[in-house]
């Protein structure tokens, strides 16, 4: 009978036992070698090191020594750090800035590190050589990728944060943030064994008194071939702890701060909150005459004209690409038209749930409707209060970041945000699209219930949805 063949994963993990086999293999072989050398001056045995080694750890300037080292290098990566991030906000936020220090930074990072050390050997005072060292060493990497995560900044993200008016913090947190981190986890972990390579050979190079550099060249220049190699364990060992601290402290940052405010988890249902929307008997409450908008050589909108009044919901229909994201852009101020007005009877404020959907991966529903309605939500307890069984009960985890959510599920949460912000004008774009019959009976149910006096536009493809959802309809068409 014939089988199918089974498919072998091309990637297997190597676990903790691999790890000690290959240590145990590294001793035998260099225990192998160190016989048949039989020259402790040229390579001792890793028992020679080891009682090397006993005898440094008895020894209270070794300690002293330790911790010069630990606090130099330690101190010159933190601080390379922050020079880096600090840099790269302004290259990217005021770039008029970055033809200052942008050469300097080149300089360092190509210019042979020996030459370096040789032209700060006579400017500087060599006990803080090695400082200067760690900096050099770290700064040009880390300031590159730091700069590469706030490029690589979703410009989706930050126009729905825009939308939704998000606080200047808060859009830091929930977007720049986890975008930076991405780029500078592979370099934080990499320029932490890196500090210490730059700090010790700044210490053999400057011998500043009690330091692990220092104590390695003494014991190299009285042929303590054994001495050389304990120092070197001891160097190595904590360089490998500094960069197991930072591997795990950049892996973790956003846990630190994932509820921007307070943590709240209420089973009661609570009072829904107020929105307030102050436009009086004002009619209509958008108006637009003679909109035009192209991008390139194709024209999107063309001499579009309509009015739409408050509390009316409104389906935006058209075939694709004939104008109703565009549309909503304009509305919106994501873009600017290249002709025609658009007017507001009151101050608008936008809630909108994206064709792309555009919620915060890292961070659960609960978190995302903070973020967005963080100006606006006065009362957070009682508005998670009722908002959160409503999550429950569409089938959506409270516990869970949004990246774990489905493709339904997303589509969700993305009318949940729309509907929780306390906004006058909603704007819904194909948000039923990609949900099953059951999800969308309950999204309609959600959305019947939610949608109170506000002025709603819809956009969507399907007839039964408009004819079922709309007051009126406004139909876009170029041609």
């Amino acid at each position: 009978m014939y089988r199918r063949p089974a498919y072998q994963a091309s990637r297997r993990q190597s676990g903790s036992l691999s790890g000690l086999v290959g240590a145990l293999f590294f001793v035998v072989v260099w225990q192998v070698l160190a016989s048949l050398v039989n020259q402790k001056v040229l390579l001792p045995g890793p028992l020679d090191v080891l009682r090397a080694l006993g005898n440094l750890l008895s020894q209270s300037k070794f300690w002293l020594s330790v911790g010069g080292s630990v606090l130099t290098i330690t101190g010159g990566f933190l601080l390379g750090f922050a020079l880096a991030v600090l840099l790269a906000f302004l290259a990217y936020f005021f770039p008029v800035t970055e033809p200052f220090f942008r050469p300097l930074i080149s300089i360092v990072k190509s210019a042979p590190v020996a030459a370096l050390t040789i032209i700060l050997m006579i400017w500087i005072d060599p006990d803080i050589l090695p400082f200067v060292l760690v900096l050099m060493a770290i700064v040009p990497p880390l300031y590159s990728s730091a700069l590469a995560g706030l490029r690589d900044t979703s410009e989706e993200l930050l126009e729905m944060a825009f939308v939704f008016r998000f606080r200047t913090g808060d859009r830091f947190r929930a977007i720049y943030l986890p975008s930076l981190i991405r780029q500078l986890q592979p370099s934080l972990e990499y320029t932490s064994g890196l500090a210490w390579k730059a700090g010790i050979t700044g210490e053999i190079m400057a011998q500043p008194f009690g330091r692990l550099g220092t104590g390695l060249y003494d014991a190299k220049i009285q042929l303590e071939s054994a001495e050389v190699l304990a120092y070197l364990a001891v160097i190595l060992f904590f360089s490998f702890v500094l960069t197991q601290v930072v591997g795990v402290l950049s892996k973790h940052p956003l846990q630190v701060s994932r509820r921007p405010h307070r943590s709240v988890r209420l089973s009661s249902v609570g009072k829904k909150p107020d929105i307030q929307l102050d436009v009086g008997s004002v009619d209509p409450v958008i108006s637009v005459k003679n909109l035009a908008k192209s991008y390139g050589q194709q024209t999107v909108l063309q001499d579009f004209s309509c009015e739409i009044s408050q509390g009316q919901t409104v389906v935006v229909t058209g075939s694709s690409g004939e104008g109703k994201t565009t549309f909503f852009r304009l509305l919106t101020g994501l873009a600017e038209p290249d002709q025609g007005q658009i007017g507001f009877a009151v101050e608008p404020r936008f809630s909108y749930a994206f064709q792309d959907v555009r919620l915060l991966d890292e961070f659960t529903l609960s978190e995302n409707l903070l973020f967005a309605g963080g100006r606006y939500v006065d009362d957070e307890v009682s508005f998670l209060a009722y908002w959160e069984p409503l999550i429950t009960s569409l089938g959506l985890p409270l516990g869970k970041p949004i990246r774990e959510y489905s493709g339904g599920m997303k589509q969700k949460a993305s009318l949940i945000r729309a509907l929780a912000i306390p906004a006058n004008i909603v704007i819904l774009d194909e948000v039923f699209r990609e949900v099953d019959a059951q999800a969308e009976a309950q999204m309609l149910q959600l959305f019947q219930r939610e949608k109170g006096s506000r002025t709603i536009l819809i956009a969507t493809h399907r007839r039964d949805l408009a004819d079922g959802l709309s007051d009126t309809a406004i139909f876009i068409a170029n041609s």
